[in-house]
């Protein structure tokens, strides 16, 4: 085999710079572990003239010195590869019949960095995710509690229904003026307190029925979070109320009116337009969000369950 060419004057300098900084890479990251020491010698040793090269999964180190004898540190290589140590610390001679042709100047591997997976960005949940689990208990609650009521059983007990949906209504309309006026007519909140006007009057004239409602509370909504969080609640009636509307109208509803507020709220729900104004309303708190919208649905509960004067 040829005498072997002095790594300063060879192709090779590029590819020991290039090892030289993997194995100072590796160091670094593995500063903690037992391998560190060994990795650090072996970057001494590509310090002094060296010419790298791989051999199976163990990094083999060969040294040219000025007599050009080729040496390799096989016990860094085991260190390296997690295979049994031969030697911790002497370097044993090694002839040129022992580098394989594989291994030969001109077919020696390119070093290639291991990058470390960057960790998975966490995303916060989207304020409708954090609407629809804090509500959706009450939510459910409130459906039940209609059921067993039996508010869409009967005309009456249907007018008795609209009635107190009027005072809740006109509670929540006190308590959402002035917080974002422009959100209001955005969402045709105001129009509601018209739409039931219209059924009950219809409704208790035709089954005479004149009973106030038993409750005058309103969701408590001070800052345009929470009412944002209210909107959530109110808006989101609206999908529902088609299936609602079709239940009151077979229980045989006067002629004069009853169902214009639930079939308005099915006409003009925009539900997929609210939810991307949702997340994108500025300078919300989410904390106030939550209590807005819980807050609301309370109200609701509380007009709906409240017993009836005597």
């Amino acid at each position: 085999m040829a005498a072997m060419q002095d790594p300063g004057r060879s192709g090779f300098a590029p590819f020991d710079r290039r090892l030289r900084r993997h194995v100072l890479g590796i160091t670094g990251a593995l500063r903690e572990f037992d391998l560190c020491p060994r990795l650090r010698a072996a970057y001494n040793l590509l310090n002094t003239n060296a010419l790298s090269t791989a051999k199976g999964q163990g990094l083999v180190l060969l040294l040219a010195d000025q007599d050009g004898q080729k040496r390799m540190n096989r016990a860094d290589a085991s260190a390296l590869s997690g295979k049994p140590q031969v030697s911790s610390t002497r370097l044993d001679a090694l002839s040129s019949s022992d580098v394989s042709p594989e291994l030969s100047a001109s077919r020696l591997p390119r070093p290639t960095l291991i990058a470390q997976q960057a960790p998975a960005e966490h995303k916060p949940p989207t304020r409708h995710a954090l609407l629809k689990a804090a509500t959706t208990a009450s939510h459910q609650a409130l459906d039940h509690f209609v059921q067993r009521q039996g508010y869409f059983d009967s005309v009456a007990a249907y007018t008795n229904y609209m009635r107190r949906m009027q005072a809740f209504q006109c509670g929540f309309d006190r308590s959402a003026a002035g917080i974002n006026d422009v959100w209001l007519t955005e969402w045709s909140i105001r129009e509601r307190s018209g739409w039931l006007s219209v059924d009950v009057a219809a409704l208790q004239a035709a089954t005479g029925l004149y009973d106030e409602a038993p409750s005058d509370a309103a969701p408590d909504l001070q800052t345009p979070s929470a009412l944002l969080g209210a909107l959530y609640v109110v808006i989101g009636a609206g999908l529902g109320s088609r299936v609602l509307a079709a239940r009151s109208a077979a229980i045989g509803l006067p002629p004069t009116g009853g169902n214009v507020y639930l079939t308005s709220l099915g006409e003009t729900t925009r539900w997929g337009a609210f939810i991307r104004f949702l997340e994108a309303a500025p300078l919300i708190d989410t904390n106030q969000l939550t209590a807005g919208a819980l807050a609301t649905f309370a109200c609701v509960t509380t007009h709906l369950s409240e017993p009836s004067a005597p």
